[in-house]
């Protein structure tokens, strides 16, 4: 799933306090939807033709996009400094640290089972495209109700209980993994429950992350985004490494237990939220004194 900084930075700064939750899922939902349409199609195109009809197909909806885009969107700006010590200030504070970590972790995870789904699942879809695709579109279209879910309840409830919650229970549904691959039935159930609780912690994990240092949204999505971005890239190296050396059936048990330190790091925000204090370094004051309104 890509993450776009300045878009969920925008959604933050235009939603009312009580709504961040639900406006960071709107943004979400986009994509989240876009996975669970394009990775399947993807997937069938590239099996029943060639890998290059795939990419040629992201060229054509991206240009789409691209004038869409510039037709509908409003020119939002949001107060972003031109320092990369600045745009590193909140660095300084360690609970920005513990959430960035948490993201890595989590999107490590995911990667080292979900880069390699298809030789994971192998067993269930004896190799074929089409079959797996089907998984995918069942996975991303659970992952778009979870996002939905996800957005009430990060605004109606405590977002660090919602998100230690929902990540407790995707850890349990990665460690059913050996249950569901063998037949189709159980991976298909498999994959709609992992759909779920991923989705719904991302929203909270957002919010919270907007609440911490709400004027500098920006930079701590952007941020965010690099560190999911290396999760996602420590988890397909470890995941291709584990492949080679122990078979399929180990990214499971990998991937589960990788997850769960992310849940002792949600576990410790919400059993001690005040026991990381903000930095007061003059750097991070400056961004967080600045008002995140459009322009």
């Amino acid at each position: 799933m890509a993450l776009h900084p300045e878009r969920l930075g925008h959604s933050s700064a235009v939603a009312p306090p009580e709504s961040t939750g639900r406006a960071i899922a709107t943004v979400m939902g986009g994509l989240t939807v876009a996975t669970a349409l394009g990775v399947p199609i993807g997937s069938f195109i590239g099996g029943a033709m060639e890998w290059r009809a795939t990419m040629w197909l992201v060229a054509a909806l991206g240009a789409i996009a691209l004038v869409g885009v510039s037709r509908a969107i409003p020119s939002i700006q949001l107060p972003v400094p031109t320092r990369l010590r600045d745009r590193l200030a909140p660095l300084g504070d360690r609970r920005v640290v513990a959430a960035l970590a948490l993201v890595m972790l989590v999107f490590s995870s995911c990667y080292i089972l979900y880069t390699y789904l298809g030789p994971v699942l192998n067993p269930s879809t004896g190799g074929n495209a089409t079959t797996l695709s089907v998984l995918l579109r069942a996975y991303g279209s659970m992952a778009v109700v979870g996002n939905a879910i996800g957005g009430r309840l990060a605004d109606s409830r405590d977002p660090r209980k919602v998100r230690f919650i929902a990540l407790a229970c995707f850890a349990a549904v990665l460690a059913m993994v050996p249950l569901g691959r063998h037949w189709f039935i159980g991976a298909l159930v498999w994959v709609a429950l992992l759909g779920v609780p991923g989705a719904i912690q991302y929203v909270s994990h957002l919010k919270l992350l907007v609440e911490l240092v709400p004027q500098g949204t920006p930079l701590l999505m952007g941020l965010n985004a690099s560190a999911q971005y290396l999760g996602m890239g420590i988890g397909g190296a470890v995941g291709g490494a584990a492949l080679g050396a122990w078979g399929p059936s180990s990214l499971g048990w990998i991937s589960t237990t990788i997850l769960l330190a992310a849940v002792v790091l949600a576990l410790t925000a919400l059993r001690h939220p005040s026991s990381l204090p903000q930095s007061t370094a003059p750097e991070a004051a400056s961004v967080r004194g600045r008002p995140a309104m459009p322009s």
